[in-house]
């Protein structure tokens, strides 16, 4: 069951964590242990949800902040597949976020 649309705008490794989309909502809500589904090198990926993120950036000279900012940590299966998606040049893509 489809619960959010998440726009990945970037993504970097942490070394000895994970690999990180960072991006926003587009809608729905994202939990830890949802999937990922985005498409890699002409396949459809699901990968699973370990971690979350919130980032705050400003956007109003107000002061007021949009929430909407996240980075979500994926499961790898390795260090090398890790490092294979982070040099995709995956970027600007809209990806789903399923349950199961």
């Amino acid at each position: 069951m489809l619960k959010a649309r998440f726009f990945i705008d970037d993504m970097f490794i942490i070394t000895g964590r994970g690999l990180v989309f960072v991006g926003h909502i587009l809608e729905g809500e994202i939990r830890k242990g949802n999937y990922v589904e985005f498409e890699y090198d002409k396949q459809l990926i699901k990968k699973k949800i370990i971690g979350i993120e919130f980032t705050r950036h400003s956007i109003h000279s107000e002061g007021r902040y949009d929430l909407n900012n996240i980075g979500i940590m994926i499961e790898c299966e390795d260090e090398k597949e890790m490092k294979s998606i982070s040099e995709s040049g995956l970027k600007r893509i809209e990806a789903s976020v399923f349950e199961k």
